[in-house]
C-alpha cells in the first residue's frame, strides 16, 4: 500500500482499519505508532480513533472532518492544531 492511496486510519481498540482507495485493510497495532511514523507526511490525528490523510480532507462540518465518502469526528483537543495544519496544507497545495 502506498501512502498516497490511504484515506485514513481508524483504530478500534488494538484493531486498525486502513481505509484505502482499494478498500479496507485490517491489521493490529496502535494508532500512536502511525502518528509518529507518518508525522510530516501529510497525515494528522484528528481524534483518539482517527488519523487522516490531509490530501483527502474536503472540509469541516464542525465537529466533523469531511472526507470523500464520510465524516469523521474531530476531538476537541485536536481541533486547533488540526485546523492550523490543514490551513497550511491547503495553502501549500495552491502554490
Amino acid at each position: 500500500m502506498e501512502l498516497k492511496d490511504l484515506y485514513y486510519i481508524e483504530s478500534q481498540g488494538h484493531q486498525l482499519l486502513f481505509h484505502t482507495i482499494d478498500g479496507i485493510i485490517e491489521s493490529t497495532g496502535a494508532i500512536k505508532h502511525y502518528e509518529e511514523v507518518l508525522k510530516g507526511d501529510g497525515f494528522y490525528r484528528i481524534h483518539k480513533g482517527f488519523m487522516v490523510n490531509l490530501n483527502y480532507v474536503q472540509g469541516i462540518n464542525d465537529p466533523f472532518v469531511v472526507m470523500k465518502t464520510t465524516e469523521l469526528p474531530m476531538g476537541r483537543t485536536k481541533k486547533k492544531g488540526f485546523l492550523d495544519t490543514l490551513t497550511k496544507h491547503w495553502g501549500d497545495q495552491s502554490i
